[in-house]
């Protein structure tokens, strides 16, 4: 186990050079970004970013290429994590030595990387007020890791019991840590960020793996793959349960996480998933709908038309997500799941969509099976296009990271300025 700070593999590309109408254009009324910190983003798993974009000014000022990946298994990367200028990538590998690496944003090279050793699987990273926190995951390989952001310096190496999962990006709420967890999977688990100690772990829910809770002061909202559960932050004990009345699918897997929505609501996909390896980073096989539990009443309030693989983000009042039959880009109702409007490639190769949406206060990005699409929230058309697909993830420095590949990784990471 070690932290390397040598040169990794970075491959810088070419910064186009500013001219006129190339300054920072943010609006004033926009507020301070949040950093990235977990999956969609924030503790409420949103994938809403506050930001008034300028297409015109979008430009690629570098690309990260996963170090030795050649000699691994798979050459996969998992989705990253970026605060304060630093973005955290972990590599998804298959019984191999695996490394979380922290690169500088404003140029991707490395600062700091963690050696894991020869471990099962490395899963998501999240980040939270300068802690780094990881999942090392197979039977006797499983802890939860908590690092020192701008360091790397190991602070805590949890030990839990499980066989053979995988996770999503923990869950940071205040001061704590949520993951799924369970010898059998479906339970949900509380560490003190401080130093790893164990606060709580819920009872059973099923028996599913890769979600991660959506927390606030209320609850930790947690989809068992027949239903919601919501648990107290403070013990781990169920507050109440909402039953999907027919789950789309079955699997050992959610390939997902529930959202927090603007209503007193939550919305997921319904049932679960699977995917076609033991991979943090890949995607799912089942398109499933989507679905909002109504807190107040206690009942599922709506479920979406279409079926989807792509997770959704939530602005303002709209769900948006891409479904592949009809093939489009859609917003829904927060409030009945009603199509508003939508989005169809015109005269493009486009065949299908994938993996993650990211809302901002003017722009939709959505990935295709071949390229990143932004399209304009006003006009429902798109505005501007990157020909490589992947999962997304926007920081709090107005960078858009792509982790390349539609399905399946292929270790490389993009990162695109949006100012």
């Amino acid at each position: 186990m070690s932290i390397a700070k040598t040169a990794g593999s970075v491959i810088l590309a070419a910064l186009l050079l500013a001219g006129p109408g190339c300054e920072k254009s943010s609006p004033t009324d926009d507020p301070d970004l949040s950093p990235w910190e977990t999956f969609q983003g924030n503790s409420s798993h949103t994938g809403y970013v506050p930001a008034t974009l300028d297409p015109s000014r979008f430009r690629k000022i570098w690309e990260w290429d996963r170090p030795d990946k050649e000699a691994g298994v798979t050459p996969y990367i998992n989705p990253v994590v970026i605060e304060n200028g630093i973005v955290f990538v972990t590599e998804d590998d298959y019984f191999q030595p695996q490394k979380l690496h922290a690169l500088r944003e404003s140029d991707g090279q490395p600062l700091w990387s963690y050696d894991f050793g020869f471990i099962a699987a490395l899963n998501p990273p999240a980040v939270h007020q300068g802690r780094v926190c990881v999942v090392t995951s197979g039977h006797d390989d499983t802890f939860l890791w908590i690092f020192d952001a701008a360091s790397g310096g190991s602070l805590a190496k949890t030990p839990f019991e499980v066989q053979w999962y995988q996770y999503l990006s923990p869950t940071i709420y205040g001061n704590t840590v949520y993951i799924n967890s369970g010898y059998f999977g479906g339970q949900t688990m509380a560490f003190a960020l401080a130093d790893g100690s164990v606060l709580w772990e819920s009872i059973a829910y099923g028996d599913n793996d890769m979600f991660t809770p959506a927390v606030d002061p209320d609850g930790v909202y947690h989809y068992s793959g027949t239903g919601l559960v919501v648990l107290s932050p403070a013990a781990g004990s169920s507050l109440m349960t909402i039953a999907d009345p027919d789950p789309d699918s079955e699997g050992y897997s959610h390939l997902g996480s529930t959202v927090r929505g603007s209503l007193n609501n939550v919305i997921c996909f319904s049932g679960d998933d699977y995917t076609a390896e033991a991979s943090s980073s890949m995607e799912g096989n089942n398109e499933r709908r989507l679905m909002s539990f109504d807190l107040n009443s206690r009942i599922v309030s709506w479920k979406s038309a279409s079926r989807y693989l792509t997770h959704p983000a939530t602005a303002d009042g709209q769900v948006f997500a891409a479904a592949n039959s009809p093939l489009r880009l859609e917003a829904l109702s927060e409030r009945n799941g009603h199509l508003l409007w939508t989005w169809q490639p015109q005269g493009s190769s486009v065949t299908s969509f994938h993996r993650n949406i990211i809302a901002t206060r003017n722009i939709i990005f959505v990935s295709s099976d071949v390229a990143v699409h932004a399209i304009s929230r006003e006009t429902h058309r798109e505005v501007w296009s990157y020909p490589e697909p992947g999962t997304l993830s926007i920081s709090e420095g107005r960078v858009l990271y792509i982790a390349v590949g539609a399905m399946t990784s292929d270790g490389r990471l993009v990162a695109i300025a949006l100012d």
